[in-house]
């Protein structure tokens, strides 16, 4: 996260390099568009667990199913008991919870990436605002010059 001056109005936004300030926005947009994917992933998981309590997951046999194994395989299970399941903790450490207990788990992970997604959304706002100033007051800079070329 780039902290930018206060204070001080367009001059103090002028003194921030324009390529540093170009270079956080590329960063800090790549992280908005990561967090909403991973919010995506988080929603589609939840989604899953909900699908495995309706289909029977108080331990009864479900099925067939369809896992996926890879990004190119999946297997086919004829039938197989749900009550627990595997969440991703971080750092490849998972845990086995009860499928309410992971709904609540991930359920708590959406709101925290809920809300780090919106403090980088509106970090990205003012970076591009930053940038359109900076874009402003380039143009204004040229016109004043009267777009002269020297040497021709």
């Amino acid at each position: 996260m780039v902290h930018l001056p206060e204070g001080g109005g367009p001059k103090a936004q002028a003194q921030v390099d324009l390529r540093t300030v170009q270079a956080a926005y590329e960063a800090t947009a790549e992280e908005v568009n990561r967090l909403t994917l991973l919010l995506t992933d988080l929603s589609r998981s939840i989604e899953t667990v909900d699908a495995l309590k309706r289909a029977g997951g108080g331990g009864d046999e479900v099925g067939p199913l369809i896992i996926p194994v890879g990004n190119f395989l999946s297997i086919i299970v004829p039938s197989v008991r749900v009550d627990e399941v595997l969440v991703a903790l971080g750092s490849n450490v998972y845990a086995k919870m009860g499928l309410d207990a992971a709904r609540e788990e991930l359920s708590r992970r959406v709101e925290q990436v809920k809300a780090e997604l919106t403090k980088t959304q509106a970090n990205l706002r003012q970076l591009e605002a930053v940038l359109v100033e900076s874009a402003s007051a380039a143009g204004r800079t040229q016109a004043a010059g009267g777009g002269r070329r020297r040497g021709g």
